[in-house]
């Protein structure tokens, strides 16, 4: 998934401000309680909103305001894809699998040092992974076996973090982008 660990502000959730922490394949969410933020209008002024004043409004990207309603739309989509990507995983269909990735996630997985760096930490020792293939069979299709979405986490209009739950803990499942009417996976 998300190499390296990060922090990204992101979305209102269930009225608190959650913080998103990437690792190699597997993230967490925390939250505290939100504060009172300050939105800059078009006519340059700054108006303070409270979380309760915005309920409507779980994420701001500049101008454009992502809704309940769109939270709502984007998840249920989200699960479409997810349960479309989780047949993929089931029959271990390479071909359907490719019509998931953006071009980024292709390099990204295709490039020698990062498979060398998954051929690595596979539990199995001896797999040597070359191509974007061997990364479907012996990382993807092990790691996302039965994937749910719980939440989501808008990181811009059009990208997402897909979150499930295990074990008590916010898992980052899929990085996701809708690219040209399709929801495509990130690295």
């Amino acid at each position: 998934m998300y190499a390296g660990g990060r922090v990204v502000r992101s979305a209102f959730a269930r009225g608190k401000v959650c913080y998103l922490i990437g690792s190699v394949l597997w993230g967490s969410v925390s939250c505290t309680q939100p504060r009172v933020q300050k939105w800059v209008q078009n006519d340059g002024k700054v108006n303070v909103h409270s979380p309760q004043e915005r309920a409507g409004v779980v994420a701001t990207f500049g101008t454009v305001r992502i809704t309940r309603s769109d939270y709502e739309r984007t998840k249920a989509e989200l699960q479409d894809v997810v349960a479309h990507l989780n047949r993929i995983t089931a029959e271990r269909d390479y071909h359907k699998w490719l019509v998931y990735l953006s071009d980024a996630y292709r390099r990204a997985y295709s490039m020698p040092d990062i498979l060398q760096q998954s051929s690595d930490a596979l539990p199995k020792k001896g797999v040597r992974l070359r191509h974007l293939r061997d990364y479907f069979i012996h990382v993807f299709v092990p790691s996302r076996q039965n994937v749910r979405v719980d939440s989501i986490v808008f990181e811009s209009p059009t990208r997402v973090d897909v979150i499930m739950n295990h074990g008590g803990k916010a898992l980052l499942v899929y990085k996701i982008e809708k690219i040209h009417s399709a929801w495509k996976l990130l690295p």
